[in-house]
């Protein structure tokens, strides 16, 4: 993975544990949870992408595919 990837995929692991361990407090509203887990999992779509980015053979799919 690239060092970008693999930055995404620390934060993603980070806003999941954190919104895990804000489970427990009920002071925090459940939006935030919401909003914690969604950014996460933007962060693992985005690691993702640059991963499959890295492959040329999985671009040149891509474009022969129409996306």
């Amino acid at each position: 993975m690239t060092h970008d990837a693999d930055t995404l995929e620390t934060c993603a692991t980070t806003l999941t544990t954190l919104a895990d361990r804000l489970t427990e407090d009920p002071a925090v509203p459940p939006w935030l949870q919401t909003a914690i887990r969604a950014y996460a999992t933007r962060c693992r779509i985005a690691a993702a992408d640059l991963t499959a980015a890295e492959s040329p053979g999985d671009l040149n799919g891509a474009q022969e595919e129409g996306r």
